[in-house]
């Protein structure tokens, strides 16, 4: 009798080895799988906006956009952003890669967008994305962080862009309307 009960408890723990192994397994594969997959989804949305870059300024941008009710799109780059988990949780679709490869473009539905913000900190970046998205949807709507003024406005006139903005500039004209109220006071 006890050989068989050891047998069973063989068995059975040989059964339990295998089960937890393949719990493990599947796990790691699903988690390796999603890495490689999350710049891959295609999106099918119409009339969306795509922001670009998820640092203090874009995620600012998706906020407002939000309260807007408009439909996002979000390409990021790195899969460890902190504001990832609130945009997540607004049910926001989001890419992980380089928004300046065009096909994280086309996957995020540029053909079918009616606007792009590119809220990255490097203007040469921005502007590349900019235009590979005038590639892909000559009628996109262009927004593009530009850290300085007068380029911002020279690309605007000569890329057709339909506006820029610069984070510097937004300070410098808050600045100064401050200290002018300031000065209205003495």
């Amino acid at each position: 009798m006890t050989q068989y009960f050891r047998m069973a408890l063989m068995l059975v723990t040989y059964a339990y080895v295998i089960i937890a192994l393949t719990f493990i397994i599947d796990q790691v594969v699903k988690r390796r799988t999603d890495i490689l997959m999350l710049g891959r989804r295609r999106y099918y949305n119409r009339g969306h906006v795509i922001v670009c870059g998820l640092g203090r300024v874009g995620y600012a941008i998706v906020r407002e956009l939000i309260i807007k009710s408009e439909d996002i799109v979000v390409i990021e780059s790195d899969p460890d952003n902190r504001y990832l988990p609130d945009v997540r949780s607004h049910k926001i679709p989001v890419l992980i890669g380089d928004s300046t490869l065009p096909h994280y473009l086309i996957d995020s539905g540029i053909g079918r967008a009616k606007a792009l913000i590119c809220a990255i900190d490097s203007d040469l970046t921005n502007l590349e994305i900019g235009l590979n998205a005038r590639a892909e949807n000559a009628n996109i709507r262009l927004l593009l962080r530009i850290s300085d003024q007068s380029t911002a406005e020279e690309m605007k006139k000569r890329l057709n862009i339909h506006f820029v903005f610069s984070k510097s500039y937004a300070t410098a004209q808050v600045i100064y309307d401050s200290v002018k109220k300031a000065i209205s006071f003495l």
